[in-house]
């Protein structure tokens, strides 16, 4: 019983806004827990551009990883992995490459894009981790 009660506040925990991480909406929060424990280590996180923005960049080893989080409750219309359209992989593309050139990269590391997708309600939410979710559209 009570590890359930602490794995229980630790999930209000993240949801509430504790061991806040600056400019990290809840679900991003859950999702960069979720792949800590998966052995990723958070770089940053929600790095926008004019053209597009990447909710966290981590790294797994020695790949930079451009996670998007997506959130549905209902999959009345769609679920959170169909959501993450072309548009949005194009534009998940360009703020990667800004990352990038900015942080003086570009030709030294290997690169992913992974889709963080967490349907339901707040009792709790499934997370799925789609690792190589799509490839990038251009560098």
């Amino acid at each position: 019983m009570g590890i359930i009660r602490q794995g229980w506040r630790r999930f209000h925990q993240l949801i509430s806004g504790h061991n806040k991480l600056p400019g990290i909406n809840r679900w991003e929060r859950m999702a960069c827990e979720f792949l800590q424990q998966q052995g990723l280590t958070l770089l940053t996180g929600n790095f926008r551009i004019k053209a597009g923005e990447v909710d966290l960049i981590m790294q797994d080893g020695d790949t930079v990883v451009f996670i998007e989080v997506r959130y549905r409750r209902h999959q009345q219309w769609a679920s959170a992995e169909e959501s993450v359209t072309r548009a949005k992989q194009h534009r998940i593309c360009q703020a990667a490459a800004a990352y990038l050139k900015k942080m003086q990269i570009t030709n030294r590391c290997y690169c992913r894009f992974d889709v963080v997708a967490i349907n339901g309600s707040l009792t709790p939410p499934r997370i799925n981790w789609i690792e190589n979710a799509f490839q990038q559209t251009f560098f």
